[in-house]
């Protein structure tokens, strides 16, 4: 009887086969490693490994670690020009949790918004996404990128466009920059978009008088939450007025009175005619 013996061949390709899975199953084990730990310190190490799925798992875990790891700040900024094939998941992530890791950590990330501005325009929406955020969660100091949230307005990704309009709500009055692009924005097919221009004008304030006939015409749109939000604007830029003392502005106040007295928008309604009344009594003494 003759006995089977493998050819060299077949045994050389079982031992490459052997080494590649198990190479596979202690990266598998690395990155699950990595993302519980909870000691910055490590995932800061970790950021440089040569896997892209450790990386990734580094900053993820990083970003959960929240403000407590400022101190990866300078390592999350290089992470965000990981330079993994664009488009591919592990390239996407690593970059993308690097941003989203900044946003977690806020206004301690400041450093990072020359950055996050040029991740703006990563070729990848979800990356662009995330940058976005965490400008949004840095804030007011995050205003230099303004002009470029503005742009991002018009992204053909409606995630993205939220993203930036999220970013100039939580900017605040320092966006006044982009009250005609909010205004524009007003009029976007996505939903979520409409609603964070609308809150980007309320918050903006006083300087967002001009959108005010933009704002009415919001209080008829189709979503409730638009509706709302555009409602909730015209009460905070009628008060911002008032303590403006702006009298030029009681025209646009008193259609947004009779706008808001077809709703049920109660609160906001009171606001605005408190607002009407004062800036009346303030002319009349003038």
């Amino acid at each position: 009887m003759t006995s089977f013996a493998p050819s060299q061949s077949v045994f050389k390709w079982g031992v490459i086969s052997l080494v590649v899975t198990c190479f596979l199953v202690t990266c598998t084990e690395r990155w699950e490693e990595v993302s519980r730990l909870t000691d910055v310190a490590s995932l800061i190490e970790a950021l440089k490994d040569e896997d892209a799925r450790v990386r990734r798992s580094a900053a993820f875990a990083l970003g959960e670690i929240g403000r407590d790891a400022k101190a990866a700040v300078p390592h999350l900024i290089e992470a965000l020009k990981d330079e993994y094939p664009s488009m591919s998941e592990q390239g996407l992530w690593v970059r993308g949790s690097a941003a989203r890791a900044l946003g977690k950590i806020g206004p301690d990330a400041k450093a990072a918004v020359p950055n996050l501005i040029e991740a703006l325009k990563d070729e990848n929406p979800d990356v662009r996404w995330y940058a976005a955020y965490a400008l949004g969660n840095i804030g007011p100091a995050a205003k230099v990128a303004v002009p470029n949230l503005i742009e991002v307005l018009k992204d053909e990704n409606p995630d993205v466009r939220r993203s930036a309009a999220f970013a100039l709500v939580e900017i605040g009055p320092d966006a006044k920059a982009g009250i005609p692009n909010l205004i524009e924005a007003l009029k976007d097919e996505d939903e979520r978009v409409r609603e964070y221009a609308a809150v980007a004008l309320g918050q903006i304030g006083p300087d967002a008088k001009a959108g005010i006939p933009n704002l009415i015409e919001a209080l008829k749109d189709w979503h409730p939450v638009v509706r709302m939000d555009a409602a909730s604007a015209l009460g905070k830029i009628a008060i911002a007025l008032e303590d403006r003392k702006d009298t030029t502005a009681i025209p646009d106040l008193e259609m947004a009175l009779a706008a808001l007295r077809a709703t049920n928008f109660s609160e906001q309604t009171t606001r605005v005619h408190g607002a009407v009344e004062a800036l009346k009594a303030i002319k009349k003494v003038r």
